[in-house]
């Protein structure tokens, strides 16, 4: 089956570029030979060779030269070829360039010849990876007709209409898009007519693989917080001959011949959004004749299982094997990094689609239409899980034991529909969050799981299912509400963009209010300290009663008013003021307990009685001549501290 060869999502951008070119190129050589300035230079030309021929048959070559150089249409179509040429070459401004360095010497002319030769060689290249690709692509297309109509009996009319709906993954395998919209960007979407044909293609392949012995399919699933409250988007699929579909017997090493364009096999993008897709993919996953091979299957066993809302699946997986319990590596991305590069155009698998920063605000990371890089990052997991199964370290005995295993998750899946065991796992995960956007995400996730019970629950909770879901709700909402996330009852997702405006107005808000509060501390830092400095003066001011500053003041003060009839210093202490004076004295020293105040507290009023009846106890004289035990050391120290003791006793 010979492909088209402008197919504008079967070829990528080698054959287009390559059409471009050409289209240029003829373009531009038609115009100079056709073109009306064309034409008057060889009217030109013809009438200078006839004139010089009558005037001189033997000087004839002169006119003609001199015509051919001085024609402007004759220059114009010399322009327009060398364009032309350029054009094909795609390295206009570098041709002139190395023009210009032929002109200058032999040296630049080298250089010339040698980028030349590694120009050529980089096209031969090229056009043989083109002509390789092509060739597995349409191996992949006279796969998928053998299965669907037996060898040789398909339709001549059916490999163009599928090149129309495919697009290439990073390594140049084709995918069919099976949707009914717009699904991926570039890729046009099926009429009424056109999906159904799709539709009936793709049964009549599952139909006739599940004639195969042995057969296998390569399954992945892409959407928004996988598990229970979350929801799927994207369905991949791909056959492989990596293993057995019964026995599980590995195929090791990689095909020969392999190039960028390997695995050649069709893969199929399927756009989960549609009903009737959703029933082929049922079809798919609950065939008990084809071995489906996922990696990290728990959650997109419970969306497959037990998804409600926009897009409801309820599909129960059959005869799948959960890789990932067959490697020591679990995380893909790691695994696929200890593996020997054997593929430079895959791209790593970490870091190409920010999760965090969609699913921490509970918005959409993978809505359709998708991007070319979001469907390539889709459909790339299923190059990465053949490389890691052809490549990888493991054993049959191993997957045999993980399809065991995965047999066991959905036994135990079926068994709890309401996810309470999955629920402790998310409350695990954001206890271990190590930053602030993927606790958020993480609480999201586990408030989308709380409503999910709260809104499917069949009947009414046990008294320990309660408590759990109480304490998994109160722990996502202490971090949604710092984060200002809200999660609806009716578990739709936020939209992005209106989010960012809503911050972005909150945020300027605040600044405002900041900048306002700002300015209103600073104002009120200035005016207490105004006060503070005034009540100092004050306090400088205003000196002691009956302190020599006192009196000087007043003396002062009245020789300001009538310096020669005042009564200047006054060193006289008036009752007033001497009782004034005692009462200040008195104040510092005085202790004032009042018992109803302190009614209720027994260790403050134990402490006033105690303190009372030492008080009334009176004091012990010593008699004179009395040595102290503590003081003296028997050679006339005794005496004197007797004395001292007595005059001690008397002064109290």
């Amino acid at each position: 089956l010979e492909p088209p060869r402008l197919s504008p999502s079967g070829h990528g951008e080698q054959c287009r570029r390559r059409a471009a070119r050409q289209h240029l190129c003829s373009t531009s050589m038609t115009a100079g030979r056709a073109g009306p300035v064309g034409c008057a230079a060889v009217v030109l030309v013809v009438v200078g060779v006839a004139a010089s021929w009558l005037a001189a048959p033997h000087s004839w070559l002169v006119p003609l030269a001199g015509s051919v150089a001085q024609a402007p249409g004759m220059r114009e179509c010399g322009r327009r070829a060398r364009v032309g040429r350029l054009a094909l070459r795609g390295r206009a401004g570098v041709s002139k360039q190395k023009l210009g360095r032929a002109r200058e010497g032999g040296a630049g002319a080298e250089q010339d010849e040698k980028e030349e030769e590694l120009e050529q060689k980089e096209n031969q290249e090229q056009k043989e990876e083109d002509e390789l690709t092509d060739a597995n692509l349409a191996r992949g297309i006279d796969f998928f007709l053998d299965v669907a109509f037996g060898p040789g009996a398909a339709p001549q009319s059916v490999g163009p209409f599928l090149w129309k709906f495919c697009m290439k993954s990073s390594l140049g395998c084709s995918f069919l898009v099976v949707s009914n919209d717009t699904f991926v960007d570039n890729v046009p979407s099926a009429s009424a007519e056109e999906f159904e044909r799709l539709l009936d293609l793709m049964v009549r392949f599952v139909k006739g693989y599940e004639k195969f012995g042995g057969a296998s399919l390569l399954a992945d699933f892409e959407g928004e917080f996988p598990g229970y409250g979350g929801e799927l988007t994207t369905a991949q699929l791909q056959p492989t001959a990596a293993l057995h579909g019964t026995s599980l017997k590995l195929q090791r090493g990689l095909p020969t011949g392999t190039t960028a364009a390997w695995p050649s096999a069709l893969g199929f993008f399927l756009d989960l959004r549609c009903r009737k897709v959703v029933h082929l993919l049922k079809e798919v996953m609950q065939s008990s004749r084809i071995t489906k091979l996922i990696w990290g299957a728990r959650g997109d066993f419970e969306c497959l299982m037990y998804q409600e809302g926009r897009n409801p699946l309820h599909i129960m997986p059959t005869n799948v094997v959960d890789c990932q319990m067959a490697y020591k590596i679990k995380a893909m991305g790691k695994n696929i990094q200890s593996l020997p590069n054997v593929f430079a155009n895959l791209p790593e698998k970490d870091g190409q689609v920010d999760w965090s920063k969609y699913h921490s605000r509970n918005a959409r990371a993978f809505e359709p239409p998708l991007s070319d890089h979001k469907a390539r990052y889709a459909v790339d997991d299923l190059h990465r899980l053949e490389v890691i199964l052809r490549v990888g370290e493991t054993e049959t005995q191993k997957l045999v034991k993980a399809r065991l295993s995965t047999r066991i998750v959905l036994g135990g899946l079926a068994n709890d529909p309401l996810g309470f065991s999955s629920l402790e796992a998310i409350r695990q995960r954001l206890r271990k969050a190590l930053t602030r956007v993927q606790a958020s995400a993480n609480a999201v996730a586990l408030m989308r799981h709380c409503l999910f019970i709260r809104k499917f629950a069949p009947g009414k909770l046990r008294l320990y299912e309660e408590v759990a879901l109480d304490a998994a709700e109160r722990a996502a909402k202490n971090i949604l509400l710092k984060m200002k996330v809200s999660v609806p009852k009716d578990l739709s997702f936020a939209e992005l963009e209106q989010e960012e405006e809503e911050e972005k107005k909150e945020e300027e808000e605040g600044e405002e209010k900041s900048e306002e509060d700002s300015k209103n501390k600073s104002k009120d830092k200035k005016e207490k300290k105004k006060e503070k400095k005034e009540k100092k003066d004050k306090k400088k001011e205003e000196a002691e009663h009956g302190t020599f500053a006192a009196i000087w003041k007043e003396g002062d003060e009245e020789a300001d008013k009538d310096w020669l009839g005042g009564g200047g210093l006054s060193f006289h202490v008036t009752a007033d003021k001497a009782f004034k004076m005692d009462a200040d004295r008195a104040r510092a020293t005085l202790e004032i307990f009042d018992p109803l105040a302190k009614q209720g507290n027994l260790e403050v009023l134990a402490h006033a009685r105690k303190k009372a009846s030492e008080g009334m106890i009176p004091m012990r004289r010593k008699g004179p001549g009395t040595v102290s035990k503590d003081k003296g050391d028997g050679k006339g120290d005794g005496k004197g501290a007797g004395k001292e003791d007595d005059r001690g006793d008397r002064r109290r």
